[in-house]
């Protein structure tokens, strides 16, 4: 039985990540799903479109799961509504089989990737860091929301 070297690598990545890399992850593939959807709306692709809008939008329920609304305040209620605005988008490109929707999801994903890439480079900056009085209790903070 032939075993994917690729597969293999992402499912021992997924294992070793911490929560941080795991969200990073979880929005990359939610962006990726959704190209792929537009793509296969521009292809008459009916059944793509619809495989890739639902992983999509699994990916992005998941995320919006674990948003943590005591710890996060203002912020995990803003990206709950981002999150919703991407879902709602997603149903009504895969609905009405249109790419604009698709487009306007992957806008705000793609931002939203960008964030979390930059929080993820800054958290293992301060992690790597000499620890401080003043970044110490940053790298704490930070350290118990990701």
């Amino acid at each position: 039985m032939y075993t994917n070297p690729y597969q293999v690598h992402r499912s021992e990545s997924i294992i070793a990540a911490d929560p941080m890399e795991l969200v990073v992850l979880l929005a990359g593939e939610a962006l990726e799903s959704t190209i792929a959807a537009e793509r296969c709306v521009k292809a008459g692709d009916i059944p793509g479109r619809s495989r890739h809008s639902s992983r999509a939008m699994e990916l992005i329920a998941e995320l919006a799961a674990s948003l943590n609304p005591e710890a996060g305040g203002e912020i995990s209620v803003r990206l709950a509504q981002l999150y919703q605005y991407c879902l709602d988008q997603l149903r009504e490109g895969n609905f009405k089989n249109t790419t604009a929707p698709f487009r306007n999801a992957q806008s705000v994903l793609a931002v939203l990737v960008d964030a979390w890439r930059q929080c993820q480079m800054q958290l293992a900056a301060e992690r790597s860091a000499p620890v401080s009085l003043a970044s110490s209790a940053e790298c704490s903070h930070l350290s118990c929301s990701a």
